[in-house]
């Protein structure tokens, strides 16, 4: 990765993955609120009910990582998907805010970081 794309990246990575601490890892946020909601953790639970618009944004990151050859690709997805993340999830902090939901970290830390 040159230069100019090496701090974004790191700090997707570094985010993502809690800042080294488990318990602030993007995927540990997330089994919280599920725990709350009492929804499955496990993947496979999810198979059969998952709309084709949730595969198809999937799909692209798969399709932009077989492109490992060209990272650019994969690196300006992420850069462009981080960033107008915090602007999409304002409106799950309000809807966790309405319903009482506690476990909300995964989304308002997505608001708070990724500006």
């Amino acid at each position: 990765i040159s230069g100019d794309a090496r701090y974004p990246v790191t700090r997707i990575l570094f985010d993502e993955f809690g800042k080294g601490h488990e318990a602030r890892s993007h995927s540990t946020l997330y089994r919280k609120i599920l725990c709350e909601l009492k929804l499955p953790t496990e993947v496979i639970k999810y198979n059969t009910q998952v709309n084709q618009e949730s595969y198809a944004f999937v799909n692209i990151f798969h399709w932009l990582t077989k492109r490992a050859y060209k990272i650019d690709y994969y690196l300006g997805a992420l850069t462009f998907s981080e960033s107008v993340i915090s602007w999409s999830f304002k409106c799950l902090v309000e809807a966790c805010d309405r319903l009482g939901i506690q476990e909300k970290k995964y989304f308002t830390e997505h608001v708070n970081v990724d500006k």
